[in-house]
């Protein structure tokens, strides 16, 4: 192969690359619903698997395509879902769908005890017992830490489930404002 062939293969990964960055940034899920028909559930399990392996293939071939560069790119609940999904792939390579939904209730499940367990220290803290080998301020980071596991667990058994947390959160909110008569609206 040629130096000019070489440049012109080059090329072409670059734009296949970016063309996979643009799939990766508007398309959060791999288990989206597919134009397929139900009635051949073979096409749409081969719909589903060439999702995943483009994902895969563009989180693994560009790294940095998903990242939080600082704490100011972080501003939307989709932008986490977003990041959160890149990471799972990494943990789990056949996706979402490798856990069921009971997996992911029960993943869920411990970080909220988990969360539950640093308030039962804080309690402590609070009535004057003893009994606590962290110090209140580390308490109360590890309530942080905690709730923000819990948040990323729903997140995903949301995307396991199919269920946009983000919108789901949005039109419950303002549900419950509009029954109660508030103006809060997100």
């Amino acid at each position: 192969m040629n130096a000019k062939s070489m440049d012109d293969c080059m090329d072409l990964q670059g734009k296949e690359f970016d063309a996979a960055a643009e799939f990766v940034k508007h398309h959060r899920r791999i288990t989206m619903t597919a134009v397929v028909d139900d009635d051949y559930p073979e096409v749409r399990y081969g719909y589903d698997s060439a999702l995943r392996a483009l994902m895969r293939a563009a989180l693994a071939n560009r790294p940095t395509l998903i990242k939080v560069s600082d704490s100011s790119s972080v501003d939307s609940l989709s932008h986490i879902s977003e990041v959160s999904l890149a990471r799972c792939l990494r943990w789990h390579p056949g996706g979402l769908q490798s856990w069921s939904l009971s997996d992911w209730g029960v993943a869920l499940a411990g970080e909220c005890g988990e969360v539950c367990d640093v308030i039962k220290k804080l309690n402590r803290v609070r009535d004057g017992m003893g009994g606590n080998k962290r110090s209140p301020a580390e308490l109360r980071a590890d309530l942080a830490d905690e709730i923000a596991d819990v948040y990323l667990y729903l997140d995903l058994l949301a995307q396991a489930a199919g269920v946009d947390l983000s919108s789901a959160v949005t039109k419950k909110f303002n549900e419950v404002s509009e029954r109660m008569g508030f103006p809060e609206r997100l």
